[in-house]
């Protein structure tokens, strides 16, 4: 079992020192081995105040060359919408399933174990990790009882006390410790993608990233009324949202938050030589949060912020900081199934409501290390804010 401690600069150097670690591990499995055990014992460590069982299960091959799919979930939410998720993406997924009480490890487990042992999308591409608080085992083992335990599978409803210390920034980061490619996409559960989108994104960042590491291949993001036949292509995509059956994501919910630029001209373009609508674009507004590939020495997420509280916006804050800029996709697009009504925040704001002191906190931690790490850049990204 590995524990992690020690200062925030301390944390972070551990952070890339294992990723870098996992990575070359992976790397030579791939080329020496391409058949490793996917139920092998799944070893563990202490990550902070949390248990992390890794590669609970892995991939029956490993390829560095492909762009992984980040991934979180909390347990109480895993079901066959990651059968599909990964079935649509049919490329490396890695993903952290956090627990919420020890209770919930056997129907967390034995759900893993089936799918991968049934599906052989998820067999050939999943790899994932179990997380849960370390006060509920210290020397992050399971209980031999609960391991072999046969009970209801059906969660009870988290409170918003519960869900308010879900740990998003720390699964996502543990989920991109153990991934094991050149590029990465962060995303969220129950996000599709368009038609061939890693194979081709995939021949964009070879050529773009080999010249430009430090750039963001941003992607646009939809929501598609759920009685509609999801859109594989740009040209399916129109015909949704010419009608209203599509809109750009949280459109209504969120104003603002995915807008990009150049809508009608992007769906008016019908091919590009590079794969690109645009490049070299700044970030200039706070609270845009544009979904991307890149390389997978990006920062990591700070995970002193809370959840439903700029914990994933953070990120671009810090790259914006960093000197990364933006290149906007052609042709390629994620969508989620449901648009998202405005009544759909009481429980995001109440969510936000337990957390505000955390994020307080946070925030003002967050801006003195930017200023303190990137000085130079304090003028040109937009000032993080709620």
């Amino acid at each position: 079992m590995m524990h992690f401690f020690g200062s925030s600069k301390t944390n972070l150097l551990c952070l890339y020192c294992l990723a870098v670690f996992i990575l070359l591990v992976e790397y030579w499995n791939f080329t020496s081995d391409p058949s490793p055990s996917p139920l092998s014992h799944s070893p563990s460590f202490l990550y902070h105040n949390y248990c992390v069982l890794y590669n609970f299960v892995t991939p029956k091959t490993t390829d560095f060359e492909r762009i992984g799919q980040i991934l979180h979930v909390s347990a109480d939410q895993l079901d066959s919408r990651i059968i599909e998720q990964v079935a649509n993406w049919n490329a490396p997924v890695s993903l952290s399933v956090v627990l919420r009480s020890l209770q919930e490890y056997h129907c967390t487990a034995e759900y893993l174990r089936l799918i991968h042992r049934e599906s052989p999308v998820i067999a050939r591409n999943l790899r994932a990790h179990i997380i849960f608080p370390s006060v509920f085992s210290p020397n992050c083992t399971i209980p031999s009882v609960l391991k072999r335990a046969r009970k209801n599978c059906k969660y009870v409803e988290s409170t918003i006390e519960q869900i308010a210390l879900y740990p998003a920034n720390i699964a996502r980061n543990v989920a991109r410790m153990f991934s094991a490619t050149k590029y990465i996409i962060i995303t969220d559960y129950e996000h599709l993608f368009s038609e061939g989108f890693e194979f081709t994104v995939r021949s964009v960042a070879d050529e773009r990233l080999a010249q430009k590491p430090e750039t963001m291949l941003v992607y646009r993001i939809f929501e598609i009324n759920e009685s509609s036949n999801m859109p594989r292509n740009k040209v399916e995509l129109k015909k949704l949202y010419n009608k209203g059956a599509a809109v750009v994501f949280h459109a209504i919910y969120y104003p603002g938050a995915h807008d990009i630029e150049g809508l009608p001209e992007w769906f008016a373009k019908k091919n590009s030589s590079d794969g690109l609508f645009v490049k070299d674009q700044k970030y200039e507004r706070f609270n845009w949060e544009p979904q991307f590939v890149s390389h997978w020495r990006i920062p990591f997420h700070d995970e002193t912020f809370p959840f439903r509280l700029r914990d994933n916006t953070v990120l671009r804050w810090e790259m914006c900081r960093a000197g990364y800029t933006i290149d906007i996709l052609d042709d390629v697009f994620m969508y989620h199934k449901g648009i998202k009504g405005k009544t759909s925040g009481a429980k995001t704001r109440a969510i936000q409501r337990q957390n505000s002191k955390k994020f307080s906190d946070a925030l003002a931690n967050f801006i003195k290390r930017m200023d303190a790490v990137y000085p130079k850049t304090k003028e040109q990204c937009p000032k993080p804010r709620k």
